[in-house]
């Protein structure tokens, strides 16, 4: 079975990775992925798994410039970057194998309940999504940073995305 590195990009987001599917490794996204500082390190990080890992598959969630609310457009411009950045550092570390499920379609399978698409909604779904990843990973310091990668990760490792 390849490895897996799941990334939630964005600079609220984090990475989780390995090939053992209960006792993955996690990583916030750097916080600074809009300067070259941020960009090194993230494709260093990147290149260090890709070391330990020779045969492994990569999971990034699909971002998109709307979020369920109106943002500025600085912010999707700095979402979108970030994402990049994640998808770069990926290719630039030998990582060609990547999936891209959106968020509605890796979620699904969560079977988590429905949210109103407000800003309470949205924090209360947040918290689901954590308090979730803590009841798979129980050995694992979740946050809501690496959260939705160690969501992702655990789906890649059941063949859902």
């Amino acid at each position: 079975m390849a490895a897996i590195i799941a990334i939630d990009p964005g600079l609220s987001g984090g990475i989780a990775w390995g090939d053992d599917p209960w006792h993955p490794s996690t990583a916030r996204m750097p916080d600074d992925l809009e300067d070259e500082i941020g960009m090194i390190a993230l494709h260093q990080l990147l290149v260090d798994i890709r070391s330990q890992f020779p045969n492994i598959r990569a999971v990034v969630e699909k971002v998109g410039g709307y979020v369920g609310e109106a943002q500025p457009a600085s912010s999707a411009f700095k979402f979108g970057g970030a994402d990049s950045a994640a998808r770069m550092g990926l290719v630039g570390a030998g990582i060609t194998d990547i999936a891209r499920p959106a968020p509605v379609s890796w979620q699904r399978h969560l079977d988590l309940p429905r949210r109103p698409r407000t800003a309470k909604g949205k924090a209360a779904h947040k918290r689901d999504l954590k308090d979730l990843a803590v009841k798979l990973f129980p050995r694992n310091k979740v946050t809501l940073k690496t959260a939705d990668a160690l969501l992702l990760y655990h789906l890649a490792h059941r063949g859902l995305v």
